[in-house]
């Protein structure tokens, strides 16, 4: 598959529902070739295994029609392409289609193909001479077209949504010339099928007798025609359940096949996937007295194909199963329940490793028996042993986004679903159980935890006796934990339980405004891991309920989490996925549990960083089995990577097309890996097959990038064609269909600043200048700036000793103490937005005289264009001339615009009353805070003395220095919002990067944990300089991880020396 890796087996998706022209049988293959989505998938007729597939269009595609090896498509984006069947390669196409095509048909030596849209235009392609010629014939969609060969001449039949038949041929000029007009039905033509066995026998007028056609019809009817004749020679209505719903009879679907071998018979699907059998040679019974075969499907049937020579037939349905069965027995040989949606987790139970449960956006888990063995793999296995699974729906709603097996008891399955929901299912019984307590956005990860004394203990204080085991679960914000016997109960946060042991550490998490964005649970060792927004970690023992690990290597929101399953003996490794686009490994082997401190200090360095993706991580997988020295990381990006845990080195790499949504290794064989993706199917990769790695390899697959629309024909070569040429697929801005659809992003608020020279002082500080402020800030009582400096010196030539003597002082003079200048100017106006109202003053005066010269401007009206025509009620103009306030009063100008009308209605206000001016201008600032203006809102809600709500508006815009700088100016000195503003704004910064200024702004927020904070922000960079000041403003505060603090800078200066004498003798 030249699109992108092949894998060695796919677990396909279903077919396209309420078309009989999204399959087709390719005999000299021997393929069953269907459309799902926008992908090609076919399959082998014997086993119904996958042979190949490949993505034949940006949007869902309505019809495919094979010629010996050439597979023709269209769909929803109107392009009629051509492709070759076993490389997957385009072969050519046109763009003369202008609404949606429907059907295809190609004659029997393949040069002219027909298709047919929704407007009712039938336009035949001449591919030998690359001419296109369009007519509309009814003004109806084209729903199907069948192919038949009379006396060695192409015969078709073409038919409509109206319940129009016509049947004709392509003249010599390629134009459709109609023959026979049918008209019988009154809904739909849903399939048209020719008869495929004829007589030899000749009309009286001795012309060559054509074969019969049958068509079934959405009215319920199925007739079959003398086309000749126009006449009806048999008309069949099947017998409605008395069981179904009268949707369940609108929806009803009719597909038909003839007969290989017996002349007049003919099969068709009835309602809720019945299939029947006629004999034209016979009477028909009455239709409650017709025979149904049932066991075949459960839903409506919109596809009936022969294959292996007329023995056996296939069919798919709404059920989503292809099933192939024998046509003279009737009975099922095999079937292939495919998948319905994305799957979006996959996870094989360590109690029975041949189980996976898949969840699926389909509100289905699928139970897959996945092989075990090598010899499931083999070719002649049938696709019904492959892909043999069970669907549980059963009281499942919503996507189904995270499953999870009970690590010790057979058959309980935990999952959760987009609504926020965690059920408990028994995959056996099937029973399913709902948790009371909720999410309020979609479960993203989910774990047991088996035993823990000290969560009991703790749990028997909070809400009573609970014994486990316990569920946690994670939407992205936070973690509850479910207990599974108490499922009518509430569930509790985490952070209200860890905050029993780690009371300090849980209040500076919740002062950041931090969200738990994953979980992930380690029972063998006791250990719990959390990852959160900003990319930090927390790991935490399940023996104590106390913290034992932190790190903050990640920048942005943890995405994955997963440990390494193994006995003890190796070592405990964390794996987790970032947003950032890095997998990290931590190794907690020698953390100890029992006699950590209060607070750990961030670790400085993990065991291994992966850098290779190109978009945020989306799942990581370890290999469970053989060294067990295997992981995988998957991305939003498409690409699947192999890594080595103690080289770090990519050992293979995977490109897909769309995102990778799950993925899952084999259980008995290592060199198996299972991803879900939104091609909505499961791939297996054998990394044996994988060519070496290559850096090209990681890179992102489009839907742009793969040419489908190369060797189109734009414009027909036919001059009296009346169709005019439609655009080409390439000019039309569409969205990837495997993905999620293309957005504008919104305005940014971080454009609409309004302190732009502050910015620009902030941005150019110098670092360590920063850092010096945050020093002067944290000393303590007995403690000066200069005295902590001088500690720092010594302390330092006291560990470093004699050797690196000209770097030691070299590090020392950079890292020295900066003084503040005095002047107002850029080099400290950042520095005036932390102290007085006076201050504040005159950097506004600043920013003032920075605007004069810059001559900026600022949208503050809302109207989004004055040059349009000024138009407003003249009701307000009238009433203003009798003094008549009644319209201003009643002024609801309620639209999702700013307008004109707004602002007169403001001005106009106080001839009225001051309540009704302030009444106005507060409604007209809450306008413009929805409409992304906030500077033109703020103004107004000052003008009427509102402070706090118009902070508000700047602290929801993100705008933290002008929310600071007007509670400044408006507010009290010791006013809670002043605290608040700054550490939200430090938060904000650190998920920036900006370490040093989110540092500052925790030091003077003086909030719970502002000293744990402001700490681990210093040190987040994790280089020298990084942990030297960390170190200098801990022993600053006095605080307790001060000596920890300058051990770790001590080891990375040693480390950095270290590499430095390397590389210097690398270089001698």
């Amino acid at each position: 598959m030249a699109q992108a890796d092949r894998p060695c087996e796919i677990f396909p998706s279903s077919p396209n529902w309420f078309s009989t022209c999204v399959a087709a049988v390719c005999s000299p293959l021997g393929l069953y070739v269907y459309a799902s989505r926008n992908k090609v998938i076919a399959l082998n007729t014997n086993t119904l295994r996958v042979k190949t597939s490949f993505v034949a269009s940006q949007h869902k595609l309505n019809a495919i029609a094979i010629h010996n090896t050439t597979c023709f498509t269209s769909g929803q984006d109107k392009v009629i392409r051509s492709w070759d069947l076993e490389s997957g390669e385009p072969q050519g196409g046109h763009t003369r289609h202008q609404s949606e095509v429907f059907a295809l048909c190609s004659t029997q030596n393949g040069d002219i193909l027909l298709s047919g849209d929704k407007a009712g235009q039938l336009s035949i392609w001449h591919r030998p001479q690359s001419t296109v010629a369009s007519k509309v014939h009814f003004s109806s969609a084209i729903k199907c077209i069948s192919r038949c060969n009379v006396d060695d001449q192409d015969i078709f039949a073409i038919g409509y949504a109206n319940g129009m038949i016509i049947a004709g041929k392509v003249n010599q000029a390629n134009q459709f010339e109609t023959l026979y007009r049918l008209e019988n039905q009154i809904d739909e033509i849903q399939s048209l099928q020719w008869q495929v066995k004829v007589s030899e026998e000749e009309n009286s007028d001795g012309t060559v007798k054509w074969p019969k056609l049958a068509s079934g019809s959405r009215d319920g009817t199925l007739v079959v025609w003398n086309v000749q004749q126009e006449t009806v020679f048999r008309k069949v209505t099947p017998p409605k359940d008395k069981q179904l719903t009268t949707n369940q009879q609108a929806r009803s679907f009719m597909a038909a096949a003839w007969s290989v071998h017996e002349a007049d018979r003919l099969y068709f699907s009835s309602y809720n996937g019945d299939f029947m059998m006629i004999d034209l040679d016979k009477p028909v019974p009455k239709a409650n007295k017709m025979k149904r075969f049932s066991e075949f499907h459960t839903r409506p049937v919109f596809g009936l194909d022969i294959v292996d020579l007329g023995r056996c037939a296939i069919s798919y349905s709404m059920d989503r199963t292809i099933v192939k069965w024998d046509v003279k027995s009737m009975k099922k040989l095999f079937s292939i329940r495919t998948m319905g949606a994305i799957a979006y987790s996959m996870d094989v139970s360590r109690t029975d490793i041949n189980k996976m449960a898949i969840g699926l956006g389909d509100s289905n888990i699928k139970i897959w028996t996945i092989p075990i063995s090598e010899d499931s793999f083999k070719p002649q296995t049938s696709g019904g042993t492959v892909y043999a699974s069970e669907n549980v729906w059963k009281g499942l709603k919503g996507k189904i986004t995270k499953v999870k097996w009970h690590p010790t008891n057979e058959g309980s399955l935990i999952y959760g679903t987009e609504y926020g929901s965690v059920g408990l299912m028994d995959t056996y019984t099937s029973k399913n159980i709902t948790f009371k307590s909720y999410h309020k956005s979609t479960i993203y990860s989910l774990d047991w935890i088996i035993h823990s004394d000290t969560l009991m203990d703790v749990l028997q204080q909070l809400e009573g006796n609970s014994q486990g085991p316990w569920l946690v679960s994670s939407d992205g914000k936070s973690i509850f934990l479910h207990d599974i016997y108490k499922q009518h109960k509430a569930a509790l946060d985490i952070d209200q339980i860890l905050s029993e042991t780690n009371r300090d550490w849980i209040a500076s998490v919740k002062e950041k405004g931090i969200q738990r964005c994953d979980v992930a649970i380690h029972n063998e060792a006791s250990l719990i891991a959390i990852g959160n927004s900003d990319g930090s970690i927390e790991v935490y023992s399940l023996k104590s309920l106390k913290l034992v690990y932190t790190a903050n290597n990640q920048t942005k929101r943890t995405n994955s989490m997963k440990w390494r399953m193994t006995n003890g003996t190796d070592g405990i490794y964390l794996a987790t996925g970032s947003a950032d686009t890095t997998v990290c490994i931590h190794v907690l082997s020698d953390i100890p549990q029992n006699n950590s401190p209060a607070i750990p200090v961030p670790a400085t360095e993990s065991f291994q960083v992966y850098r290779a993706h190109l978009q945020e991580i989306t799942e990581i997988a370890w290999c469970p089995t053989g060294s067990n020295e295997l992981v995988a990381s998957a991305s939003s990006d498409g690409n699947i990577i192999i890594w080595s845990i103690e080289s770090g080195c990519i050992l293979s790499s995977i490109s897909t097309i769309g995102r990778i949504k799950s993925l899952c290794w084999s259980p008995t064989f290592p060199r198996f890996l299972y991803s879900g993706g939104e091609d909505h199917c499961i791939n297996v990769w054998n990394l044996s097959d994988l060519p070496p790695y290559d850096k090209k390899q990681v890179k992102r697959i489009t839907i742009d990038s793969l040419n489908l629309n190369a060797k189109l024909i734009g414009r027909s070569g036919t001059e009296n064609s009346k169709a005019v040429p439609a655009k080409r697929a390439a000019d039309v801005a569409t969205p990837n269909y495997l993905g999620t659809p293309i957005r504008k992003k919104a305005k940014s608020y971080a454009d609409t600043q309004l302190l732009v020279a502050v910015e620009a002082a902030l941005q150019s500080r110098n670092r360590i200048a920063t850092c010096s402020e945050c020093l002067q800030l944290a000393v303590s009582a007995g403690n000066t700036a200069t005295s902590i400096m001088e500690y720092m010196v010594n302390e330092t030539k006291n560990r470093l000793g004699n050797g690196h003597a000209d770097r030691r002082e070299q590090f020392i003079r950079y890292c020295s103490l900066m003084p503040e200048t005095d002047q107002i100017g850029e080099q400290n106006l950042s520095s005036l937005l932390f102290k007085t109202k006076n201050d504040v003053r005159d950097l506004i005066n600043q920013e003032v005289i920075a605007c004069d010269r810059t001559d900026a401007s600022k949208s503050l009206s809302g109207v989004s264009d004055l040059n349009i025509p000024t138009v407003f009620n003249p009701k307000i103009i009238l009433n203003t001339l009798t003094n008549n306030q009644a319209l201003l009063e009643n002024n609801e100008n309620d639209t999702s615009t700013v307008t004109l009308e707004d602002w007169i209605t403001v001005a106009l206000s106080p001839m009225a009353s001051r309540d009704l001016w302030e009444s106005n201008i507060t409604r007209l600032a809450a306008k413009l805070a929805a409409t992304n203006n906030p500077h033109g809102a703020v103004m107004c809600y000052l003008a009427v003395y509102n402070v706090y709500r118009a902070i508000e508006v700047y602290r929801k815009a993100k705008l933290f220095k002008e929310a600071i700088a007007v509670a400044k100016l408006r507010l009290p000195h010791g006013d809670e919002i002043h605290s608040e503003l700054l550490n939200e704004w430090g938060a904000e910064l650190e998920i920036n990067s900006q370490y040093e200024l989110a540092a500052k702004c925790y030091l003077q927020s003086k909030r719970p944990g502002y000293e744990v904070n402001t700490l681990n922000a210093l040190a987040r960079s994790s280089d020298s300089i990084a942990l030297y000041w960390s170190a200098a403003v801990a022993k600053a505060m006095n605080h307790s991880s001060a000596k920890e603090r300058f051990n770790l800078w001590v080891a990375e200066v040693e480390r950095e020396m270290a590499s430095d004498e390397k590389d210097e003798n690398i270089a001698f």
